[in-house]
């Protein structure tokens, strides 16, 4: 989600973090929205198959973990980003990409974060 969330709709983004990150069950986001308990399963799950078919097409998951601890000002981090808005633009799948990048670098940087050691003030005591 923290990679290609953006490119799913608004809706299955709101029902993909009420499930997994709220912990609601699908009735229970079902009563919410006024809609049946069978759309939102299929709408999580298409949502799931779509996170899952971006992986498998744009493979950025995998990279930014082959990456390492590359930066927001890498040049490897800045290819992919590249090669997506390409992909995106060719493909027609969204028009505009610009936002999807910006998302995607957002979300890299979080992982990159995420993945930093924390800094010490003394490094004597390392």
């Amino acid at each position: 989600m923290d990679i290609y969330g953006a490119l799913l709709t608004d809706k299955q983004r709101t029902f993909m973090r009420l499930h997994f990150e709220d912990d609601l069950s699908f009735g229970e986001i079902a009563k919410e929205y006024g809609v049946s308990r069978q759309a939102i399963h299929d709408a999580v799950k298409h949502a799931e198959k779509s996170l899952e078919d971006y992986e498998s097409k744009l493979g950025l998951l995998g990279k930014s973990k082959r990456a390492g601890g590359e930066g927001r000002g890498s040049s490897r981090a800045e290819e992919i980003l590249d090669a997506l808005t390409k992909r995106l633009r060719s493909a027609g799948v969204i028009y505009n990409s610009d936002w999807i990048q910006a998302e995607v670098r957002r979300a890299i940087d979080t992982l990159h974060e995420a993945d930093a050691p924390p800094e010490s003030e003394d490094e004597s005591d390392v």
